[in-house]
């Protein structure tokens, strides 16, 4: 809880990456940070997909790419019938093509 209020708050932990200047809000993420973003080192892909057996770094990229195999869209346009497997591209979708109807 210190270490929320510290980051969130005060907008400033022990944290710190200099060269990013950026807080983090423990030393896990700290060394993850600077692990696979400063030392380029390409993170372990062991979510496997049980239809192609492809691997992904996290359970978000994973679900996005099941999707591609289910054929689910679960993202649902409010304004027409149009529907999206995945989050971004119903914003953009919304961004785009309903411009004028906010």
């Amino acid at each position: 809880m210190t270490n929320h209020f510290a980051l969130v708050h005060l907008k400033k932990t022990k944290f710190y990456c200099a060269p990013c200047e950026m807080y983090f809000l423990n030393g896990f993420r700290l060394r993850y940070h600077q692990k696979y973003f400063h030392e380029k080192r390409p993170k372990p892909k062991h979510k496997i997909c049980h239809y192609c057996g492809k691997g992904f770094s996290s359970n978000r990229i994973l679900e996005n790419h099941t999707r591609t195999h289910t054929g689910e869209r679960p993202f649902e346009c409010e304004l027409c019938a149009a529907a999206f497997a995945q989050k971004h591209a119903l914003t953009k979708h919304v961004t785009t093509a309903h411009k004028n109807k906010n």
